[in-house]
């Protein structure tokens, strides 16, 4: 999914709400035509994008180790 996104890297989306919807679109494969396939997996890739998290807020302290 990541791949087909431009400026996205995998640990940006997000992977429950991405494996759930993969997991219900794939269990309804064997039930559909094979010509409809490729019209499935266009329609996958292109719900990727509603699967990006938001980005990081910055922090309000410096980061450090202790010790």
């Amino acid at each position: 999914m990541a791949n087909s996104l431009k400026h996205v890297e995998p640990y940006q989306i997000g992977f429950k709400q991405a494996a759930l919807y993969l997991t219900a679109q794939l269990s309804l494969l064997p039930a559909v035509a094979p010509g409809k396939v490729p019209k499935i997996m266009i329609d996958i890739l292109a719900m990727a994008g509603s699967f990006v998290l938001p980005s990081r807020r910055q922090r309000h302290y410096p980061r450090a180790v202790k010790k």
